[in-house]
C-alpha cells in the first residue's frame, strides 16, 4: 500500500476519489490544507513563500485546480509559475 492509500485510509476517504479528498481538504483551515496537499505530493512545494495567493482568482487560494489535477497534479500556475 502507498504512503497515499495509507493516509486516505487512515482520514477515512477512497484513494480512488478526487473529490472526497478536496471535501477533507475543505474542511481544513487553508494554511493545514496547503501543508498536508503539499506532504502527499498533490502540490509542488513552491519556491518562494509556501502559500498561494490568498486572492488567486483561479484557485481561490488553495495552490491547486481540482479539475486540472492530470496535468502538474493540478498546481495553480498563477500562483507557482515555475
Amino acid at each position: 500500500m502507498s504512503d497515499w492509500e495509507d493516509f486516505c485510509e487512515g482520514m477515512g476517504i477512497d484513494a480512488h476519489d478526487p473529490e472526497q479528498f478536496e471535501e477533507l481538504l475543505a474542511s481544513w483551515s487553508r494554511e493545514y490544507q496547503q501543508e498536508v496537499a503539499m506532504a502527499m505530493g498533490r502540490v509542488p512545494q513552491p519556491r518562494s513563500t509556501g502559500l498561494a495567493n490568498p486572492n488567486c482568482s483561479r484557485c481561490g487560494g488553495r495552490g491547486y485546480i481540482g479539475r486540472y489535477r492530470h496535468v502538474e497534479h493540478g498546481r495553480c500556475f498563477k500562483c507557482f509559475p515555475g
